[in-house]
């Protein structure tokens, strides 16, 4: 007989001889109470508690809200949770893009679950991975079991390993998932700057700055974002005869995407997930970069629900929103206004605020927080108050189509 349920049988027994000769007070409870310096020490459907071996709880609904009844029959913090990959399993071959499916359980109000690169076993380096978040509804009462989607990630080369983690009130779960796939086919760079794969703010930024080391100088080296799902946004040239480059800015957009760089036909990728908060209206972002400082504005022409409105971030009115801008006149400069439209037609154009040099803006479009496109880039002579007529978008049904202008006018358009 183990030494554990011996000590416990001999204890229980001499509180039974107890019982029999005297009537237990509360006193006489705790007296009979056997003393412990951990669980092992009690006897099974007990643990140690403040030096005596005690029974508080059945099943979680004996404890108090937000503990768990332990296997010591003790309460306390909930436990940590559960991860299981249903789909791929472990060790399959995979295609180049691949949907998963894990099923959580866990115990408390919330829990945030990620999945992306492993720290180690990760794959190519250059093949771009897109972090995956989301935060999850619970019940603090009850361990709830879920099951979660992922769609669309991105094979990693030939062998490679993804990451979940959740985390909630109970603590944290890590678990691991080995894959198979063809090789990437990328190499030759290393990005410095964003050193990792991440999640950004998208409502908060129309562009990121890159900055990376390559393999070798080559001829010709170019950016671009590629949003997972839609058409790549502008190429950008980086420069000629360059082994390494520093805060190059390229556009980002909403949801996710990949930065791409081109080093005369080497390809390296780096995954971004550009979050922001959903929103019902249309968002139109200006981003633009000159040889001498420059201050460019917005200028929009609303034509929906039988009636016309123009609107700039300085008088947006009805029919606009200001939502932000970066100070100006500057080398670089953003704006951003929201219009309200359901079912439309939005013209927009780009204006000079002061007349400086030449500048190249671009206008990024996004709908409820969905990217729709770019308009541009393209390049504006302020000093000769040019004015760049951009295009239109489209409103209908919830969605938006781009048509582009790219016309110059003296002057404000409309």
């Amino acid at each position: 007989m183990a030494a554990r349920e011996r000590r416990g049988r001999t204890w229980w027994l001499r509180c039974a001889l107890l019982t029999a000769h005297t009537a237990l007070t509360a006193a006489g409870g705790a007296a009979c109470a056997l003393p412990c310096d951990v669980d092992a020490d009690c006897p099974d459907g007990a643990g140690c508690r403040a030096g005596s071996c005690a029974t508080e709880c059945a099943d979680n609904k004996d404890c108090p809200l937000g503990t768990d009844c332990g296997p010591n029959h003790l309460c306390g913090p909930p436990a940590a949770g559960d991860i299981v990959w249903l789909s791929p399993e472990q060790g399959s071959t995979v295609d180049g893009s691949f949907d998963v499916e894990l099923e959580i359980s866990f115990r408390a109000a919330t829990a945030a679950l990620s999945v992306e690169r492993a720290p180690t076993d990760g794959g190519d380096p250059c093949a771009p991975f897109v972090p995956f978040r989301a935060d999850l509804l619970g019940d603090r009462e009850q361990h709830l079991t879920q099951r979660v989607a992922v769609p669309g990630l991105l094979a990693l080369g030939e062998r490679f390993t993804l990451r979940a983690t959740m985390s909630s009130a109970g603590g944290t779960v890590v678990s691991d998932l080995t894959l198979v796939s063809a090789p990437s086919g990328t190499g030759g760079a290393r990005f410095t700057q964003p050193e990792a794969e991440r999640a950004l703010n998208a409502a908060e930024l129309l562009s990121v700055e890159v900055s990376a080391e390559l393999d070798r100088a080559a001829a010709v080296v170019s950016l671009w974002v590629e949003p997972l799902g839609s058409a790549p946004g502008p190429i950008s040239t980086v420069g000629a005869g360059l082994s390494s480059f520093v805060g190059q800015p390229v556009a980002v957009a909403h949801g996710p995407q990949v930065i791409w760089l081109d080093a005369d036909g080497a390809r390296c990728g780096l995954g971004i997930n550009g979050t922001a908060p959903s929103s019902a209206g249309l968002e139109l972002g200006l981003s633009f970069h000159a040889d001498e400082p420059a201050a460019l504005d917005l200028r929009v022409l609303v034509e929906g629900n039988a009636a016309s409105s123009t609107c700039d971030f300085r008088s947006p009115g009805a029919a606009c929103e200001a939502v932000r801008e970066t100070a100006a006149p500057d080398l670089r400069g953003e704006q951003v206004l929201s219009v309200p439209i359901a079912e439309g037609v939005v013209h927009v154009a780009v204006v000079p605020r002061a007349a400086t040099g030449y500048a190249t803006a671009e206008v990024r479009v996004t709908l409820g927080g969905e990217h729709v496109g770019w308009l541009g880039p393209f390049p504006i002579a302020t000093g000769v108050g040019e004015a760049w007529i951009a295009g239109q978008v489209l409103v209908s049904g919830g969605l938006a189509r781009l048509v582009r202008t790219d016309e110059v006018t003296t002057g404000a358009p409309w």
